[in-house]
């Protein structure tokens, strides 16, 4: 391809510490993009090589591992292509096996395209939906933005302003390709073909534009970089060292500031960091200790008690299974992070209420940025009373007292831990007091039998004269 060890060693070093290559690295999931991407460049690191037939054959193992790993390594058949009609590199040797491998590798595209197409829900409303030319353009001007901005920090939501500069990116790059392609140097244009090749099954995705999928992408884009800077730059001692050092502390600073950027105290502003560092505090709470090794416990539930009163006659209209999908939620992929953390034999689900839950269980509840262990369903249930009536959800407190009380009437058993609930003692006073005031009218009203309230007047004694700040 004509570049020198220098250059190809600097966009090695530019590849390797590039912000796309956070996610990728700092994602568990995201080894298909490594596996794809490393397949990838091996597949055309063999077609390019001077040793004859067996890389070639190499060449479309490599591009095979790629199609598993990743959809952007599809593309592959037709950059071989590209590269033989324009008799780039040693790819004008064994010109039959040549072409006889493209034709196998785009039927090997084609079917995977297909399987892709057929188990990959797309329809309109679906995460992976298809859109049309307006969806492919305002992707392309994003991913544009992205790749010519260098930014650590992808900016979430595009303006027109981005976009027109990410289509005039790809714009320029083509029109110095086709440039210097008319003098000979065939080199730009195919980085910018492989750049726009590997893009290419992430532009009709109306859903789902993340960085990471620019991933293998950038290589092309990088390898056109280096090729910029004159050899005779390059050949001097201290460009080198000075290069790689800067190179270097670009990708160190960048790598810092998304894992280290906040959007609020305590939550991590780049998505990938968010969800990893919740799913691991999460890992963290459901591997305590006595939740599930006594072999007792088979079922786990995690309350989200909601918070405004509309908010409570939701969940009260649609059940208990209708929460919000919070960060943590999102971040485990409920019900199968959870199930991978604790095992299959055991049940994670997440609730709006613990009114009808089993008797031995383990309850935890999520609030803010955090997520508490409250024991057993019984000490649950008190729990989640003390957050009703803290946040006026009185009817709701009444339900989880009663449940409470047919497993246990016993409430000098519940030891309330301040540590463990997000009420404070203000917040508790207050609420409790509204909740006597919330009896008191339902006598006074006629509205409810002068036994049950008495009974849970009872229960209300016993159960307010064991919390303790």
């Amino acid at each position: 391809m004509g570049l020198d060890p220098v250059a190809a060693l600097l966009a090695a070093l530019l590849f390797a510490v590039s912000p796309f290559s956070f996610t990728p690295v700092y994602w568990g999931s995201g080894v298909q993009e490594l596996l794809g991407g490393t397949f990838a460049l091996l597949a055309i690191d063999r077609w390019l090589a001077p040793s004859g037939r067996t890389a070639v054959l190499m060449s479309a193992l490599f591009a095979l591992g790629s199609f598993l790993s990743k959809e952007s390594g599809l593309g592959l058949p037709f950059l071989f292509s590209f590269m033989l009609m324009a008799g780039i590199g040693s790819s004008r040797s064994h010109l039959r096996v040549r072409w006889s491998v493209v034709g196998i590798l785009l039927l090997a595209a084609l079917g995977e395209s297909l399987l892709v197409m057929r188990h990959f829900a797309h329809g309109a409303g679906d995460t992976y939906a298809v859109g049309g030319a307006v969806t492919l353009l305002n992707n392309l001007a994003k991913y544009g933005w992205w790749v010519a901005t260098f930014n650590p920090q992808f900016t979430s939501r595009m303006n027109p302003v981005y976009g027109m500069v990410g289509l005039a990116f790809f714009l320029v790059w083509v029109a110095w390709a086709v440039a210097v392609y008319r003098k000979g140097n065939r080199f730009p244009l195919v980085a910018f073909a492989w750049t726009l090749l590997s893009l290419a099954p992430a532009l009709p995705l109306a859903k789902q534009s993340h960085p990471y999928l620019a991933y293998l992408a950038v290589a092309g884009f990088y390898l056109a970089l280096v090729h910029l800077v004159p050899t005779r730059i390059r050949a001097q001692r201290w460009v080198l060292p000075g290069l790689v050092l800067v190179i270097l502390a670009w990708g160190t600073m960048g790598m810092r500031g998304r894992a280290e950027a906040e959007v609020s105290p305590g939550i991590p502003a780049d998505p990938v960091v968010r969800a990893v560092q919740l799913s691991k505090q999460s890992a963290k709470a459901f591997l305590q200790p006595g939740i599930h090794l006594d072999g007792g416990i088979l079922e786990v539930h995690v309350f989200q008690p909601p918070i405004s009163a509309s908010d409570a006659d939701q969940a009260d209209r649609l059940g208990p299974g209708h929460v919000l999908r919070s960060p943590r939620f999102a971040s485990l992929e409920v019900p199968f992070g959870p199930q991978l953390i604790l095992g299959h034999g055991i049940s994670v689900d997440w609730r709006n209420s613990l009114f009808d839950i089993e008797p031995n269980a383990a309850i935890f509840c999520e609030v803010g940025n955090g997520m508490m262990y409250w024991g057993s369903s019984w000490n649950g249930m008190l729990n989640a009373a003390v957050v009703d009536m803290a946040l006026g959800h009185y009817d709701r407190a009444r339900r989880h007292l009663l449940r409470a009380a047919s497993l246990e009437p016993d409430f000098r058993k519940f030891h309330f831990r301040p540590a463990v609930n997000p009420v404070t003692r203000d917040q508790f006073r207050a609420g409790s007091n509204g909740y006597d005031r919330w009896l008191r009218s339902l006598a006074a009203s006629g509205t409810s039998d002068t036994k049950e309230i008495e009974a849970l007047q009872k229960i209300f004694n016993a159960f307010r004269n064991r919390i303790r700040y």
